[in-house]
């Protein structure tokens, strides 16, 4: 049988230990966005509420409806919805935000909510079929009640707002303006949700995690009982899953409010989302959050709106973070230990030299988290004949980063489809430059990347860089020289990811041209730079927000390629 190079794997362990290092930093996102965010209340005013329910209002949702189902090519959905919204909510103010606002009371929850109307009687008799009828108490003319099911749902008219609720309680010393109730929330998102986590009683959240304990129980009993014989294995899943579980449980623990807001910006032809998380004041998790912030880079100058994509992160890494992240390594170097050690296709002596080349890896990464600092960034350019990928990040001893690599190619000598190296070239402002050549036997895969793929290596003292592609020297000293000059530093997010659909749907119809790809390519080319995706990591006090922007563009090019999936109708051509 033939048995495969172990070390062939290897890089894909160190590029898979390395995404979890860099995911300390968080996802990111555009850099022009960062002004955007909202400010977010979190006083203890507005965290009060275990939870809070914002929406921007009937005609603002029936505007996104209508431009999210034009942009996907399928306007008659977003205008039937609008039209039936209307038409559903006659008397209430389809220009003023509503919400919805839970607090507890006697220990359960207990929902209150407010739309805006002069007059809910007429939506009442509008929705009688449905509802059934509204009668006013006795005692209370201003208050309505319908019978829903077993409950009772009482309604109260109080100037020009509307309020139900199944506790009549809740409708006594209501506010004027119930919009304050929303924490800010309704001028920013069209569709929001936060909850208090900490508002939540004790004996409740313990419910949640013993439920969820006792899934995780029924799920390893149902694999232990599939995997036969293999108790290890099962044993092994069972210990990962209880870590994880543990981690979970601390995090509910440490979180004080939890975020989630939509936003479809028409004017801009973009949909954003936040995902915003703050931490329990003296919690370990506070204080990541509050020892996390941005950094100066050597890798700035893979920001660019040019390229098909990037990814940076610069920011500095809480000693919390650090024991987190070593804690987690170690587990999964458990797990990967016993995936080797059962790896029947190596022998003993190339499971031990694979495992110590991974351990390696692993011992400069965690030396390299443990200097208190993340620096990488990667782009990826297709503008050119062959595509271009470089970048580079902060480590801790660069001439080790060497050592790895000419260990690897030691390994690799003898398999004759092994790239070639050459080590200490030339040297250039401290960094000494290597290089790996490959050749590409497949067709498609050379129109990428060229029949013959040329990667220069960069390493100094605390750095690595790297360069593939067309000149990938000259592009290796330019990513060098960017190092100083900086400017942004700590202005910038934590960290960012962009990229531009367009780039790659032309290098697909390129190497693999048809009507699906020609379609998505047409719509995304005729999309006026809308065909972009940014995603940005920002820190708040106690706590990190993410948005992810996504533009008009890419539901467009979404819904070209469903449309030209779809078969075509008898005689359609004709």
């Amino acid at each position: 049988m033939k048995r495969s190079n172990p070390f062939k794997a290897a890089a894909w362990v160190a590029v898979t230990l390395a995404t979890s290092i860099v995911g300390l930093a968080g996802p990111a996102q555009a850099q022009s966005d960062a002004a955007q965010l909202p400010t977010l209340d979190t006083s203890e005013a507005a965290s009060q509420p275990v939870a809070v329910v914002s929406l921007s209002g009937v005609a603002a949702l029936g505007d996104a409806a209508i431009f999210l189902s034009d942009a996907a090519g399928q306007p008659a959905a977003g205008g039937m919805f609008a039209t039936m919204a209307r038409g559903f909510t006659t008397g209430i103010d389809p220009q003023r935000p509503m919400g919805l606002v839970v607090n507890m009371k006697d220990g359960a929850p207990a929902p209150l909510l407010f739309v805006p109307s002069d007059d809910i009687s007429k939506f009442l008799q509008r929705m009688e079929g449905q509802l059934g009828p509204a009668e006013k108490l006795e005692d209370d003319p201003d208050t309505l009640v319908i019978a829903a099911g077993a409950s009772l749902l009482y309604i109260k008219q109080s100037g020009k707002w509307a309020f139900a609720a199944q506790n009549r309680e809740l409708l006594k010393d209501l506010p004027a303006d119930p919009l304050k109730l929303l924490g800010g929330l309704d001028k920013t998102y069209d569709v929001a949700v936060r909850v208090n986590v900490q508002q939540v009683p004790v004996d409740q959240r313990n419910m949640l995690i013993g439920a969820l304990k006792q899934g995780f129980q029924q799920g390893m009993a149902r694999q232990a009982a599939g995997s036969g014989a293999d108790a290890e294995a099962a044993a092994e899943a069972q210990r990962v899953a209880e870590a994880s579980l543990q981690q979970l449980e601390d995090e509910i623990e440490n979180t004080e409010t939890l975020m989630f807001g939509l936003s479809v910006d028409t004017e801009r032809a973009r949909t954003f989302i936040d995902l915003v998380s703050t931490a329990v004041e003296g919690s370990e998790t506070a204080e990541i959050y509050t020892n996390t912030f941005a950094l100066p880079s050597k890798f700035a100058s893979v920001i660019s709106p040019d390229a098909a994509a990037y990814y940076h992160a610069s920011t500095s890494v809480s000693p919390k973070a650090v024991e987190r992240m070593r804690s987690s390594i170690d587990q999964s170097m458990q797990t990967l230990r016993r995936q080797i050690e059962k790896n029947d296709d190596i022998n003993d002596i190339q499971k031990q030299e694979l495992l110590q080349f991974i351990r390696q890896f692993v011992d400069l990464s965690m030396n390299t988290i443990e200097e208190g600092k993340l620096d990488v960034g990667f782009q990826l350019d297709l503008s050119g004949t062959h595509a271009k990928l470089f970048g580079g990040a902060f480590v801790s001893d660069g001439a080790k980063v060497v050592d790895l690599v000419k260990e690897l190619a030691a390994k690799l000598q003898n398999d004759p489809q092994a790239p070639k190296f050459s080590f200490d070239e030339s040297t250039y402002k401290g960094v000494n430059i290597h290089s790996v050549v490959a050749k590409i036997a497949d067709d498609k895969a050379a129109e990428i990347l060229g029949e013959e793929l040329t990667i220069k290596l960069g390493t100094a003292n605390d750095a690595f860089y790297f360069a593939s592609g067309d000149d990938a020297e000259g592009t290796l000293k330019q990513l060098i020289d960017s190092g100083a000059q900086d400017t942004e530093g700590v202005k910038r997010p934590l960290g960012q990811f962009y990229m531009s659909l367009t780039p790659f749907v032309r290098l697909i119809d390129r190497v693999d041209s048809n009507d699906i790809v020609a379609a998505v390519l047409q719509a995304a080319q005729n999309s006026e730079q809308t065909d972009r995706v940014r995603l940005t990591t920002h820190t708040i006090d106690r706590g990190q927000a993410i948005r992810i922007v996504v533009g008009e563009g890419i539901f467009r090019a979404a819904g070209a390629g469903a449309a030209a999936a779809q078969p075509q109708p008898a005689g359609a051509a004709f």
